[in-house]
Parts: structure tokens; C-alpha cells; sequence
């Protein structure tokens, strides 16, 4: 049985992030990562508030047009390429990072087209958190993996 503060607690954190979304605000998780990122000096581009999205043409010819959430540049770009990135940086709600199969397509389609992906789940991003991450988030970005999980 779920205790009434517990579940009382759960209601207005998803009450908010209904009204964030509902403004077109970016979620809590990404700004705060956002914050982490520039802290850190990374040099990562916040796309989520653009809501820019990217053409991914997927092997059947099929384009997909998906957002990113933080991207980080390639150091020479080819001007003729649509994705000019090296690594995207996805915040994961926590139904998403724990079910990695339902992002399995989004990351095969990012990696043909030489996208790496790292996923960070949103609970990470909590301040109280970011010495893990600053542990274990250079190891991803020099790895050679093309999709990362960053365990939570």
C-alpha cells in the first residue's frame, strides 16, 4: 500500500512537469543538465528548446525527423552533411532508460549515420548526483561504443 505523502508527492511532481510541457518548456532533468553541462564547460548545444528536429533516412530510404536533446559538433563538419554532430546527449525519463528496447530503432538510425548516443537517466541529473556523472561521463564520451547507457 502506498503511503498517502508518497503518492501525494508523485501527483504534483507530474502535475508540474504536465505544466511545463504544456507551456512548451523544457523538463526539469534537461535544465538541470543543462547547468551540469555549461558548469562543466562541455561546449554541448541545447537543442530541446528549439524544438529543431533532424532528417535521419533510415536503409529502406524512409526519413524519420527526430529531436536531440544536447548535441555535441563534430570538429570538421562536411557542409553537405544534414547531421554535423558527433554525440547526442539524451535525457531519459525513467519508464524510457529502463526499457532500452523502445529506443533501440531511434539508436540504430542515429548510429548509421555515424551519431553516437548517450543516454543519462533523468534521476542522475539531480545536483545531488553530479559527482556520479562526472565519473562516469568522460569514460562515454571517449568511448567507442556508438549507444551508451549511463546506469542510473
Amino acid at each position: 500500500m502506498t503511503n498517502f505523502k508518497t503518492s501525494r508527492k508523485n501527483y504534483i511532481i507530474k502535475k508540474r512537469l504536465e505544466e511545463r510541457q504544456a507551456k512548451g518548456l523544457p523538463s526539469i532533468p534537461e535544465t538541470n543538465f543543462n547547468e551540469y553541462q555549461t558548469e562543466r564547460k562541455l561546449g554541448l548545444e541545447w537543442l530541446t528548446p528549439t524544438k529543431k528536429t533532424f532528417r535521419f533516412r533510415a536503409i529502406d530510404g524512409f526519413p524519420w525527423n527526430l529531436q536531440l536533446d544536447f548535441v555535441k559538433h563534430k570538429l570538421h563538419p562536411d557542409p553537405k552533411d544534414p547531421i554535423p554532430f558527433e554525440i547526442d546527449f539524451e535525457i531519459d525519463g525513467v519508464k524510457w532508460h529502463k526499457k532500452p528496447s523502445k529506443e533501440e530503432w531511434k539508436n540504430e538510425l542515429k548510429n548509421s549515420h555515424g551519431l553516437r548516443v548517450i543516454h543519462i537517466p533523468e534521476e542522475i541529473t539531480a545536483k545531488v548526483h553530479w559527482a556520479y556523472l562526472d565519473e562516469k561521463l568522460p569514460a562515454a564520451i571517449t568511448s567507442n561504443e556508438m549507444t551508451i547507457y549511463i546506469a542510473g
